[in-house]
């Protein structure tokens, strides 16, 4: 059997950032950046909530990935 789509992980993401569980959002958008490590809305996500989380560490290296995927 299949597991969810990437798609629907980064909803989950989404729904945890939006109701400020910064950490679990960290969590699902990080299961996407390891099955596709391009993918620029999970980044933005990421970063999103690892600022909000605090995790200025993760924050600042997905802001470079994001800028170099950019450039």
């Amino acid at each position: 059997d299949r597991g969810p789509s990437l798609s629907k992980i980064e909803e989950k993401g989404a729904e945890a950032l939006k109701e400020g569980d910064e950490y679990l959002a960290m969590d699902y958008y990080a299961r996407v950046i390891a099955a596709d490590s391009t993918r620029v809305t999970a980044l933005r996500g990421f970063a999103e909530a690892a600022l909000r989380h605090s995790a200025l560490p993760q924050a600042r290296l997905t802001n470079e990935r994001l800028l170099k995927i950019n450039s």
